[in-house]
């Protein structure tokens, strides 16, 4: 929607100054707003595409017909492009990296950092995390990523990251309380004031990790004359058969190594529409923040006029006897943004059965 990012990360100064009265900075509350406007947006997208709009670490249960045998299973997941079975895992790389910070268009503002760190750690591997020093409730938490990337690249085995330092802003800044009665101020972060950014940042290897990632349970009753209420289980092997369908197989690791009947399995997987240089499909992209924009409890105050205006015309309500039965979606409501969004990626739908309904 156009907005400065540095302003919607509390950020102004030379090089993004507030030089209108429609450039003020976002606070926490409303970043709050609009995040969870576009997570519900995005379970959404899933529930109705049968895929999420990015990859994303799943869990889910599987209970099996009563043909089970010990041999392969087909199955079904509930979500497509599947990447990988695995649960998803965390290994320090480096703690406390130092961030530089550089001026590429020397307009006073130093808006690129660099991060280097040496480890033989795949590219796609690689994940940044504030530091709990600035204010992340735990080491490696996937609350505090540091996300997205301007590049990542290695050469004998250094690799380096390069990022917009305004996702840098110390969290113990922008999460302070608006206390300000100043629409533009409202405690805003000084570009040129270095103590307002982290000097350093934690490196995690974030990998899916296989080794229990399809777990088989059984009742206990058939194998035991006590402690029924626990589960027999034991590791299981998976294989993809059709990623994008979500298609897959699942057997018990060793064939007679069960001594219960297999009811269910637990399967562990990352999966969701595949990354576009490092950032979601435009497509996905678009169409989620124009479902987002209807789901707002309220117009954020710092809106510009032109992201306003956008707002504005996705929450004008249709009149319901001006749409055709072409114009159905499964959001609900008559509102512009969630019925143009549904037309534009409907056809992406893996064919998921989805009870189709107007509100």
């Amino acid at each position: 929607m156009e907005e400065l990012p540095a302003h919607f990360n509390q950020i102004a100064g030379t090089g993004v100054p507030l030089t209108h009265p429609c450039d003020g900075v976002y606070i926490q509350y409303e970043r709050d707003a609009i995040a969870n406007a576009l997570n519900e947006a995005g379970e959404l997208f899933a529930q109705h595409l049968g895929f999420y709009p990015r990859p994303t670490w799943l869990q889910e249960r599987v209970y099996f017909s009563d043909s089970f045998s010990r041999s392969w299973q087909d199955l079904r997941l509930d979500y497509g492009y599947i990447e990988t079975f695995g649960i998803r895992t965390t290994s320090l790389i480096q703690a406390a990296v130092a961030v530089v910070y550089t001026d590429p268009d020397s307009d006073g503002f130093n808006e690129l950092a660099t991060i280097t760190v040496v480890t033989g750690v795949a590219n796609d591997e690689i994940e940044l995390y504030f530091q709990v020093s600035d204010g992340a409730e735990s080491a490696g938490h996937i609350n505090w990523q540091i996300e997205p990337y301007t590049t990542i690249s290695a050469s004998a085995g250094t690799v380096t990251i390069t990022l917009p330092s305004w996702l840098l802003v110390k969290p113990s800044v922008w999460a302070q309380p608006y206390e300000s009665p100043n629409y533009k101020d409202r405690n805003a972060a000084n570009a040129n004031l270095a103590a307002n950014f982290v000097t350093a940042v934690d490196v995690y290897r974030v990998y899916a990790d296989a080794t229990a990632a399809v777990q088989i349970t059984g009742d206990p009753i058939s194998s035991r004359c006590d402690n029924l209420d626990t589960p027999v289980t034991a590791n299981g092997v998976g294989l993809i058969i059709d990623s994008r369908l979500s298609h897959v197989r699942v057997r018990l690791e060793c064939g007679n190594c069960f001594d219960a009947y297999p009811e269910s399995v637990w399967i562990s997987y990352k999966a969701g529409y595949p990354l576009d240089n490092g950032k979601m499909a435009r497509r996905l992209e678009t169409n989620m923040i124009r479902l987002a924009n209807t789901l707002l409890p309220y117009q954020p105050e710092s809106f510009c006029d032109r992201t306003l205006n956008v707002w504005q015309y996705d929450t004008e309500a249709i009149r319901p006897d001006l749409l055709t039965q072409f114009e159905v979606h499964p959001f609900g409501g008559t509102k512009r943004g969630r019925i143009e969004a549904w037309q534009n990626i409907k056809h992406m739908a893996l064919g998921h059965a989805t009870k189709v309904t107007m509100r």
